[in-house]
C-alpha cells in the first residue's frame, strides 16, 4: 500500500521534468544563427519558404539537403519560417518544445516498461539536462536528431501496447501505428534504421521467444530499415561526405568505433572536454594513437555481459546504448568528426535505464538515513548537470562563440580555425578572417576551403598574385572542388588575362559538366575575346543547367543588348525580373531596353523600380524619361 502511494505521487513528476528542463535551457532562446549546416537547412535552402502543394511536394521530392534526406524535418523547418520568416527565436523555440515532449515521452516509456515512476523520473530528468544533450536543442541544424527521437518514442509506446495488449483487432491497429510511427522517424533521420532492434529488445525484457512468428513480425522492420540505409549512402554521396579511400584499416577503424563508445560511457556521468566538434586526433593512418586499440577491450567485455549475465535490465541497456550508436561509429567514415554529442541522444537513455536500475537497488539495501544521503548526493548531481549544460548554451550564441570553443579545446584543428574564419568573412571582418585562415593553413597546408577562402580575401585586398597562388594551391589540393577555378578565372578575366582566365573555365566544365556558374563566366570571357558565336553558346548552356537563376538571363539579356537585338533582350530581362523581383539592374537594364524601342513609360517605370531596389540613377536620364513619356 505504502509503495502504490509513494508510486502515486511520481505520477506529477513530469511538472517537475519540464521545469528543471525549461530552467536549463531557457538561455538558448536568445542565441542566434551559427555558420554550421544552418546556411544549407535554413537560411540558404529554398524548400523552407513554402507550405504550399507544390511546396510540400518539394520539400519530399528533394533528397539531398546537407548530404541526408529527412524531408520531415525539414517540413518542421518551414513551418517556423512560416510564422515569422527567419527569426531564430521560433527555431529555438520549437527545438526547445520537441525537447520537453522527449523527456515526457522517455518518463512515459521507462514507467510503461518497467512500472516505477521514480526509475523513469531518474532517467527522463538524466536525459533532460545532460549537457551531452545540449547539441540537438541549442543546434537549429539539428531539428532532425530531436524530430526522429520523438517518432523513435511514440513508436516504442506503440510497441508496448501492440506487446502488452491480447486483443486481435487493437493488436493489428497498434502494429500498423508503430510501423506508421518508424517510417515518420526515419523520414526525419535515417538514425532511426537501428529501431527493429530496439523492439527486439523490449521482446528479450519482456521474455517473448524467439521464434518463427515473432521473426516475422519484425520482417517489414527491417526490410524498411535496408531501404532507408540505401537511401543513406546515396544521399552521402551526393553530398560527398563518404570518405571511399580511408587510408585506415578495417581493425583502426573498429578500434575508433571502441574508443568511441568507451567515451560516450564515461562522459555520460562526467561531462569533459565538451565540445560542438570533435575532430580526429591524428591525420593519417601512419599517426593513429596506439592507445586507441586498447578500445577493443570492450568487445570482450560485452560478449562476457551477454553470454553469463543474468540480469536482463543490465543487458537491455547495455545493447539500447550500443545499437543505438552503431550507425554513427565512422566505421564507415564520414566527415571530419570522429565522434558527436548529439549521438547521444536516443543511445544514452539505455545507459540511464541502467544507472536508474542499480541507484533503486542500492536504495532498497540502505538504511532510512543512507537513502536520505543517497537522494540528497543525486539532487547535487543533477544540479552540477544544470549549471554545466546551462552555462553551454553561450557556445550556440553564433558562429565567433561556436568555433572559438571548439579551437578552446582543439587548438591544432585546422578545419575550426577555417569555420571561425568563415563566420568572420560574413560578419564584415576580413583582417580577423585571414588571421584565422593562416593559422589554418599552416596547420594543414592542403585544406582547399582555407586556401580557396583566403585567395577571396587577397583578392578583395588587390594583392592579386598572392590570390591566384592560393587558388592553384586549393585546385592542387582538392580537383574536385568547383569553387576555386571560378574564382581563378573571375580574377584573371578582371585583370585581362582573358586566354588563361578561359583554360581554368574550361578544365571546369570538362571535369563538372552541370556547372553553370562555369559556363556563364565562360560567356563573359568568349564575349570580351569577341567570340560572340560562343558568348551565346555558353549562356544558353548556364541557363539550360539552370532556368531559375535569374542572374543567368541577365547576362544574355546584357549580350542581347549589346548585339542590338532589342526584344530578345527584353524576354530575358522580363524573365530575370520574373525570378529576380529586387533585381534593381535588371530593372534599369529593360528601362534601357524600352527607351531604345520608344516604350518611354515601360521604361519611367522600370527606372522607377530600378531606383528603388538600390540602383543610383542618374538624374537627366529620369528627367529625359518623364519628358518623353509624356
Amino acid at each position: 500500500m505504502r509503495k502504490a502511494l509513494l508510486e502515486k505521487k511520481w505520477n506529477y513528476s513530469w511538472i517537475l521534468i519540464i521545469i528543471i528542463t525549461i530552467i536549463a535551457y531557457y538561455p538558448v532562446l536568445k542565441n542566434g544563427w551559427v555558420n554550421w549546416d544552418d546556411g544549407g537547412y535554413v537560411l540558404q535552402n529554398s524548400l523552407v519558404k513554402s507550405l504550399s502543394i507544390d511546396g510540400i511536394r518539394a520539400i519530399f521530392s528533394e533528397w539531398n539537403v546537407v548530404g541526408n534526406y529527412h524531408p520531415l524535418a525539414v517540413f518542421s523547418l518551414a513551418i517556423d519560417f512560416a510564422i515569422d520568416g527567419y527569426k531564430p527565436y521560433v527555431f529555438h523555440s520549437h527545438n526547445l518544445i520537441l525537447h520537453l515532449c522527449n523527456a515526457l515521452l522517455v518518463f512515459i516509456f521507462v514507467s510503461k516498461l518497467f512500472g516505477s515512476h521514480r526509475m523513469a523520473f531518474l532517467v527522463a530528468i538524466l536525459f533532460s539536462i545532460h549537457p551531452l544533450h545540449l547539441e540537438p536543442v541549442a543546434w537549429v541544424s539539428s531539428r532532425k536528431d530531436l524530430l526522429y527521437s520523438f517518432y523513435i518514442l511514440l513508436g516504442l509506446l506503440a510497441y508496448l501496447k501492440y506487446v502488452n495488449t491480447n486483443d486481435k483487432r487493437k493488436r493489428l491497429q497498434y502494429y500498423g501505428l508503430c510501423m506508421v510511427l518508424f517510417i515518420c522517424s526515419l523520414l526525419s533521420k535515417s538514425m532511426a534504421i537501428v529501431f527493429p532492434v530496439f523492439i527486439l529488445l523490449i521482446d528479450y525484457l519482456k521474455y517473448r521467444p524467439y521464434n518463427k512468428k515473432v521473426l516475422i513480425e519484425k520482417a517489414p522492420f527491417f526490410l524498411i530499415s535496408l531501404i532507408f540505409v540505401y537511401i543513406t549512402f546515396y544521399t552521402q554521396n551526393l553530398e560527398g561526405a563518404i570518405i571511399h579511400e580511408s587510408q585506415l584499416s578495417i581493425l583502426q577503424k573498429v578500434s575508433i568505433a571502441c574508443t568511441s563508445t568507451c567515451i560516450y560511457i564515461l562522459k555520460a556521468l562526467v561531462s569533459f572536454q565538451l565540445s560542438p566538434f570533435h575532430p580526429y586526433p591524428f591525420q593519417s593512418a601512419e599517426n593513429f594513437p596506439f592507445v586507441y586499440y586498447f578500445g577493443l577491450l570492450i568487445i570482450p567485455l560485452l560478449f562476457v555481459l551477454f553470454r553469463y549475465s543474468k540480469n536482463r535490465i543490465l543487458i537491455f541497456g547495455s545493447f539500447f546504448f550500443i545499437v543505438s550508436l552503431l550507425p554513427v561509429l565512422q566505421i564507415i567514415p564520414v566527415g571530419r568528426a570522429m565522434m558527436a554529442e548529439r549521438y547521444t541522444y536516443i543511445a544514452y537513455i539505455g545507459l540511464f535505464i541502467i544507472v536508474a536500475f542499480y541507484m533503486e537497488q542500492l536504495a532498497k539495501r540502505l538504511s532510512d538515513f543512507k537513502v536520505v544521503l543517497l537522494r540528497i548526493s543525486q539532487v547535487f548531481y543533477l544540479v552540477i548537470l544544470i549549471i554545466i549544460t546551462q552555462r553551454q548554451t553561450a557556445i550556440w550564441k553564433n558562429g565567433n562563440s561556436l568555433w572559438s570553443a571548439v579551437i578552446k579545446q582543439y587548438p591544432n584543428d585546422y578545419f575550426a580555425f577555417f569555420s571561425r574564419a568563415d563566420y568572420f568573412v560574413k560578419a564584415g571582418d576580413p583582417e580577423a578572417a585571414l588571421t584565422d585562415l593562416n593559422k589554418s593553413v599552416q596547420l594543414y597546408p592542403h585544406f582547399a576551403k582555407s586556401l580557396n577562402q583566403r585567395g577571396q580575401i587577397f583578392n578583395q585586398k588587390g594583392e592579386i598574385k598572392s590570390a591566384i597562388v592560393d587558388f592553384k594551391k586549393a585546385i592542387e589540393a582538392d580537383s574536385n572542388m568547383q569553387k576555386p577555378y571560378l574564382n581563378i578565372s573571375q580574377v584573371l578575366g578582371n585583370n585581362k588575362r582573358y586566354k588563361e582566365a578561359l583554360n581554368y573555365l574550361n578544365l571546369a566544365v570538362v571535369k563538372f559538366p552541370n556547372y553553370s556558374a562555369a559556363f556563364l563566366n565562360k560567356g563573359v570571357i568568349h564575349e570580351k575575346l569577341n567570340q560572340t558565336q560562343a558568348a551565346l553558346t555558353c549562356y544558353n548552356k548556364s541557363i539550360e543547367l539552370d532556368r531559375n537563376n535569374g542572374l543567368y538571363y541577365r547576362y544574355r539579356g546584357v549580350f542581347y543588348l549589346s548585339k542590338k537585338e532589342i526584344d530578345l533582350a527584353i524576354l530575358d530581362l522580363n524573365k530575370s525580373i520574373e525570378l529576380s523581383k529586387t533585381d534593381g539592374i535588371s530593372y534599369f537594364l529593360r528601362a534601357k531596353a524600352f527607351e531604345q524601342k520608344h516604350r518611354y513609360t515601360n521604361a519611367l517605370k522600370d527606372a522607377q523600380m530600378a531606383k528603388k531596389y538600390g540602383n543610383k540613377l542618374d538624374e537627366e536620364f529620369m528627367a529625359e524619361l518623364r519628358l518623353k513619356a509624356k
